[in-house]
């Protein structure tokens, strides 16, 4: 009998090896081909076309553009880097924001509130309607004179909207979140149309993702992508 129990507790004990083993999944990269078009009332509409690459260990996003013609960005914690034909052709200098890009969201599993819980922003207020969850998010007192708050809405738990307010409470941005997709158990918004205003100007943002990998252990040149001297 005593060894029957052995048996039981051993086995117990593999079960919840496993079980935590699948549900502390380790999830560090993001890959996909990717489209974006723009349309604003003063320029003339874009189009750009290529594959990215995101390593959240590295903390860099690479974007491999194909089209209208091929050249590599990188994006990191400090800078954007323009490259062709293995040349730094320009350095933008860029504040932190790779916690808060997209592919940052999804791997950490902060999409849903799009990683406000972990700001400074406090939810203030919870409304439903139809369906839909819409949650209001402030700035601290101190920090109102310099930014605005935030409206987020959810459909069944995941992202749908976010509308982002300047400090006088004129609406700067709006984002939009659908076509989601399960891939390697996270879900993915792979069409995200974001309108922003800018005075008089708005501009609308069309971004789609296609062909998306979840922890890709192969392209290691572009996952630990090297700039060149510059």
């Amino acid at each position: 009998m005593a060894f029957f129990k052995k048996k039981t507790i051993l086995l117990f004990s593999f079960l919840l090896f496993v079980v935590s083993f699948v549900f502390s999944q380790n999830y560090f990269r993001f890959e996909a081909d990717y489209s974006i078009k723009e349309k604003s009332t003063v320029d003339d509409p874009m189009l750009n076309m290529g594959r990215l690459y995101f390593d959240l260990h590295n903390r860099s996003i690479v974007y491999d553009i194909t089209f209208p013609e091929h050249e590599i960005i990188v994006m990191n914690d400090t800078a954007i880097y323009k490259i062709r034909n293995n040349q730094v052709t320009e350095v933008i200098t860029a504040p932190n924001f790779i916690d808060f890009s997209i592919f940052s969201l999804i791997l950490n599993g902060q999409l849903s509130y799009f990683g406000l819980k972990n700001t400074i922003y406090k939810l203030t207020n919870v409304e439903k309607d139809n369906g839909m969850v819409i949650t209001t998010w402030e700035p601290p007192e101190k920090f109102k004179d310099i930014k605005g708050k935030m409206l987020l809405s959810q459909i069944d738990k995941k992202l749908n909207g976010l509308i982002s307010f300047d400090n006088e409470d004129n609406i700067i941005s709006k984002q939009f979140f659908k076509d989601y997709q399960v891939i390697n158990g996270l879900e993915i918004p792979t069409t995200i149309t974001q309108f922003l205003y800018t005075g008089m100007d708005e501009k609308i943002k069309l971004t789609t993702y296609k062909n998306i990998k979840i922890n890709n252990m192969q392209n290691e040149e572009y996952y630990n992508y090297s700039i060149p001297d510059y």
